[in-house]
């Protein structure tokens, strides 16, 4: 698990994290902050059963790590402690869970022919969370995801990113989120990959895993709340910036390995979306019904930097994945 100035959720998941390492002697768990919080490091051992605090390593990390670095820290540091993880899971500090739902979601992933599993993502409202079980991306869903309209995919004649996972059983995804996933070792290798920009990894991963010739599966039978940015809330203007960034650059490396979309296509389109952004804003301003200012005021930013980013000279990146030999959306 890692965490940045996450403490007030940090005793009841350590507290859950103690009742599944209680459940086998198999079981380890790694729990590394990235904000240099001593107390939160303190508030999670001590939420630990003392059965099972041999099992259970708490630290502060040496510097700020971000998400890839700090969880392939964590890794090395369980390895050294205990040996090759058989399984490897990923654990955000704002997803609410139970010791049942990480035993069930960790052998889900140790079936044959499975190389990541997740429950279902609920946000607090009780609907599936979007980055729970996903498509890969398409040209359509790009545009729509940079115009803000959720739901124009279909009226492009594209399934839209989402993908339902109302029934029972196991669904097959093209990706899943990182909030929580558990991945077998053959698929985990030696870590994430860093030279990834955030909220790129997960989809890394998931198609890592069907380069392999993995299952990537999402259980309709487990659930856990995702209360979504418990560290993002407490972010500086400028990390929120970067974030904005990072909405454009992940699936834009995402598409053009998966569907060998070149960069110019890409940047043209990105442009395109935030233009068209900027002006459906300001008459859907009028919709808004509270802080309507600040709500038209993000979507304006967005618009902008949609637009600047694709004008900058440049590589949208430098990193290629291992294709994939599943079949890919063009569209």
């Amino acid at each position: 698990m890692i965490t940045y100035r996450s403490g007030a959720a940090v005793a009841d998941l350590a507290a859950t994290i103690s009742g599944w390492l209680i459940g086998g002697s198999d079981r380890a768990a790694v729990f590394l902050d990235n904000s240099d919080d001593h107390e939160c490091v303190a508030t999670a051992r001590a939420a630990v059963d003392p059965s099972v605090s041999d099992r259970f390593l708490a630290e502060v990390a040496p510097c700020n790590l971000g998400f890839s670095f700090g969880v392939n820290h964590a890794v090395e540091l369980g390895r050294a402690r205990w040996g090759e993880p058989q399984v490897v899971l990923l654990h955000n500090p704002d997803v609410a869970t139970s010791a049942q739902v990480l035993d069930r979601v960790v052998a889900l992933a140790e079936e044959p022919g499975i190389g990541v599993a997740a429950p279902t993502l609920l946000a607090p409202d009780g609907t599936v969370d979007r980055g729970s079980a996903r498509r890969v991306w398409n040209k359509r869903r790009l545009f729509a995801t940079l115009v803000g309209l959720p739901a124009l995919p279909g009226l492009l004649g594209t399934p839209r990113r989402s993908i339902s996972v109302d029934g029972p059983g196991v669904h097959d995804v093209d990706f899943t989120s990182g909030a929580y996933m558990a991945i077998r070792k053959e698929v985990f290798g030696r870590g994430l990959d860093t030279r990834l920009p955030m909220y790129l990894e997960d989809q890394e991963i998931c198609h890592r895993s069907h380069a392999l010739g993995y299952r990537v599966v999402v259980s309709g039978d487990l659930s856990a709340e995702h209360v979504g940015g418990v560290s993002r809330k407490s972010n500086t203007e400028q990390r929120r910036q970067l974030r904005l960034m990072e909405l454009v650059v992940a699936p834009c490396l995402s598409l053009m390995d998966t569907s060998g979309v070149g960069e110019s296509p890409l940047k043209l389109l990105v442009a395109a979306g935030g233009l068209v952004r900027g002006a459906l804003a300001v008459p859907a301003a009028f919709g808004q019904r509270r802080e309507r200012a600040t709500w038209l005021r993000d979507q304006l930013t967005l618009s902008v930097w949609f637009v600047r980013w694709a004008v900058t000279p440049g590589p949208i990146g430098d990193v290629e994945w291992n294709r994939s030999t599943r079949p890919t959306e063009a569209g």
